[in-house]
């Protein structure tokens, strides 16, 4: 059977989602093994991909193949929650094949399997509306080869939402097309796919993808109720519709509270991503975003922009098509308006819709770049692209143009592959980091490597896909440093001075005390809470630290400062700057340790008291009156007695580290004193005394301390995040609810359909008659 005999009206099967499927994978099989060589892409190379996205996966499924839930990450800055920070996408399905994989082949494999599914879930949604297959397919490639392309391989897990998008559209549309009634099977069904994939996009770790992702939903799902009110003339439907959406929508949310609640917890105390209060964009003044024309944001997609007759031709064929397609007339009114507000949307603070959006809608200040609505827009013309091809088919497929078929879709598919390549071919470009160790596919990929077709058809015979990254780990050469740190630290933290560029594999990644279980002050989270950026900025360090060490050595060393980590790299690149009175202890080719002066230990008793307002704290710490190796400062307006006797600081003893979970052993006391863990303070932590309940409160800003007492002799902390176990019960019963449902309609259907069947037999045969 041939793909034009295939009649375009009826339900697809699954073997042509199947055979489908497999033509999805290969395109991107070919735009990376093939075509990449020629992009200015950096496909491996970006920030966030080299170090924030593996460790955060390697952490989290470590801890789930140990039989623990990763709750709270100890190992950066003072210790965040783990879970609720999102991007480590626990919960996210493609992220679970690192229980099997490494980080970095999980990291690869997920990326490819999310640009083949943002072709397919297109295909997916233009055949369900029954366009014709080489339509939805081109529908596809242009989503899958545009805009989307171009922020996915940037930053993937932004775009991991809107892969999966054209589910949403089909699964929508298939109960659009069946029936709105509690009972029907068919519609509960696709109900079941709309909210299991709405919430895999919660999962995925980029809410602001999924919040715009939703309002279009909701552009979508109106439009549509209202195509069925015209239709039928009868509210009842339109009602029906709408009461199903509605309650989707609840128990998507429902479904996803078990992330959602914890998320929205640690947002409220983030200084720069509140989901309530917005980002935090003093850095981003919104009179200032550059503006785009229409024409540039027209043609930041892969789009053939009329620009000689060829691109003009295809235009015409497209326009043509929509005129021509009655049946999708409306769709393509729907798509054209929607085209034409995202592409307003992108183009930013220089038009009164964007200023709207920004400033009145909900969630509208989350957006710190407008642009990334080019990829909705992208999505509307992609499937306006399909509707016209399908229409200029449906022109042709006539006796007298039959003929041509063949003509135009090869046509079409030069077209595109033209415009693919003029995008973003760069043969000019030189190769600027020849020493780069990523590799995928089985071929080392530079940020800008240049190629021939027959030199990567060769490859591509010789080099089935091969899923690996780091084949040459770029950091072993850090493993001679890590290691004496490993020995020698016993869980005091260590500060690095690495070379952490945008364009450059870093000396070691961002996130290097997780990927490696050492404690590191730094840590590069978008929901750090408000009194940590707070305390960094009084620190005055650089971004991220690594530049250089923070100006205020005694705020560092209250974090147990102890070691210091630099790179050979570093001090070639800054010779000069680090301080004479410093103690190497470690040294190779590669990297150097040094030894702290003046650090504190991990955890200690102080019964020198300092109490002030919140607000002051701070400006205190920063002061030469504060002695961190006597005093400890807590907020007045708690209940604590204020002794300030000027003794030294005393040691406690460390028994039992965990994350999740931390014994200290008191020593020997004499009156009330404050025990201080230097660990980030959070509401969630609890302790006990001797096994009796205490009070954790913050100390010298955002550590925790506890009150202890004369006979004292063991405090144990525990990590009890409460918002999880309130969201995991909300999902909890939402799963049960469905499944209620589910047995509730199954035995309507069972009772209620023999005598229905019967009632229908008893119609035909009374119209018959009459007939007769």
């Amino acid at each position: 059977m041939t793909i034009d005999n295939i009649n375009a009206t009826r339900n697809p099967s699954r073997k042509e989602y199947a055979i489908a499927a497999l033509f999805f994978l290969a395109s991107t099989y070919l735009i990376w093994s093939v075509l990449e060589p020629w992009t200015r892409i950096e496909i491996w190379a970006n920030f966030d991909n080299r170090n924030y996205h593996p460790d955060m996966i390697a952490y989290g499924m470590n801890r789930l193949l140990h039989g623990e839930w990763p709750f709270w990450n100890p190992f950066q800055a003072g210790g965040v929650p783990f879970f609720a920070a999102l991007q480590g996408m626990v919960l996210y399905p493609t992220t679970w094949l690192a229980l099997f994989l490494s980080a970095e082949t999980t990291h690869v494999v997920s990326k490819y399997l999310h640009l083949a599914m943002s072709g397919f879930s297109i295909f997916f949604y233009l055949r369900v509306l029954k366009l014709h297959p080489i339509a939805a397919f081109l529908g596809g490639l242009f989503y899958m080869t545009g805009n989307f392309y171009l922020v996915f391989t940037v930053f993937e897990t932004g775009t991991y939402p809107l892969a999966t998008i054209g589910i949403l559209l089909g699964a929508a549309e298939k109960i659009f097309q069946t029936t709105s009634k509690a009972t029907d099977s068919v519609a509960n069904r696709w109900s079941l796919i709309f909210m299991v994939t709405l919430t895999f996009q919660v999962f995925a770790g980029y809410i602001q993808s999924v919040v715009f992702i939703g309002y279009f939903l909701c552009l979508y799902i109106m439009f549509r109720i209202g195509q069925l009110y015209v239709k039928n003339r009868s509210g009842r439907v339109a009602i029906e519709t709408f009461v199903r959406f509605t309650f989707m929508a609840i128990l998507s949310v429902m479904l996803s509270a078990i992330q959602i609640l914890p998320t929205y917890e640690m947002s409220s105390h983030s200084a720069t991503h509140n989901l309530l209060e917005g980002m935090d964009l003093s850095y981003v003044n919104i009179a200032f975003l550059p503006p785009l024309s229409l024409l540039e944001a027209l043609s930041d997609p892969v789009v053939p922009i009329p620009q000689s007759p060829w691109d003009m031709a295809f235009w015409l064929l497209v326009a043509c098509g929509l005129l021509l397609s009655r049946k999708y007339r409306s769709f393509a009114i729907f798509f054209l308006l929607a085209t034409y507000l995202f592409l307003t949307l992108a183009r930013g603070s220089d038009n009164w819709l964007y200023s709207f959006y920004f400033h009145y809608v909900p969630t509208g200040n989350w957006f710190r770049w407008p642009e990334k609505f080019l990829s909705m827009s992208n999505l509307t013309l992609s499937i306006l692209v399909a509707i016209g091809l399908h229409g200029c088919h449906q022109l042709l497929s006539q006796r007298r143009w039959s003929s041509l078929k063949i003509a135009f879709w090869l046509y079409c598919f030069g077209i595109f592959g033209v415009a693919f390549l003029s995008r973003y071919s760069t043969a000019d470009v030189q190769v600027e980091h020849p020493d780069w160790h990523w590799k995928a596919f089985g071929k080392d990929y530079a940020p800008y490597q240049l190629s021939t077709i027959r030199r990567d058809m060769i490859h591509l015979a010789q080099n089935p896909a091969q899923f690996t990254i780091h084949q040459q780990n770029p950091y072993s050469n850090a493993d001679g440093a890590l290691n004496f740190l490993r020995r020698a630290s016993h869980n005091e933290r260590v500060v690095s001075l690495l070379i952490v560029d945008w364009d450059y594999v870093p000396d070691l990644p961002v996130k290097w005390g997780m990927r490696e279980h050492l404690y590191s002050i730094e840590d590069y989270e978008p929901l750090n809470s408000s009194q940590y950026d707070n305390f960094v900025k009084k620190m005055r360090p650089s971004p991220f630290f690594h530049r250089g060490l923070p100006s205020d050595k005694r705020m560092m060393s209250l974090f147990s400062t102890k070691w210091l980590l630099v790179s050979q790299h570093w001090i070639n690149r800054h010779p000069g700057r680090l301080p004479k009175n410093l103690n190497r202890v470690y040294s190779d080719a590669y990297f150097q340790v040094f030894l702290l002066p003046n650090f504190i230990p991990r955890s200690y008793i102080s019964d020198t008291v300092v109490s002030m307002p919140e607000d002051e704290i701070l400006s205190y710490l920063s002061e030469s009156s504060f002695d961190p190796a006597t005093q400890v400062v807590v907020d007045e307006a708690l209940p604590i007695p204020h002794p300030e006797s000027g003794n030294p600081i005393l040691k406690a003893e460390i028994v039992q580290y965990e994350p999740e979970k931390v014994a200290i052993k008191l020593p020997t006391l004499h009156g009330q004193s404050i025990l201080v863990l230097t660990d980030s303070y959070d509401p969630n932590w609890r302790a006990r005394i001797d096994g009796k309940p205490a009070r954790i409160f913050p100390v010298n800003s955002i550590f925790r301390g506890i009150e202890v007492n004369e006979g004292d002799r063991e405090v144990v902390f525990t990590y009890h995040p409460v918002y999880f176990y309130f969201g995991a019960a909300i999902t909890a019963s939402a799963v049960l609810l469905i499944t209620l449902l589910h047995f509730i309609f199954r035995v309507k259907r069972r009772i209620h359909g023999p005598a229905t069947h019967i009632l229908r037999q008893h119609a035909n045969i009374s119209t018959s008659k009459k007939t007769q």
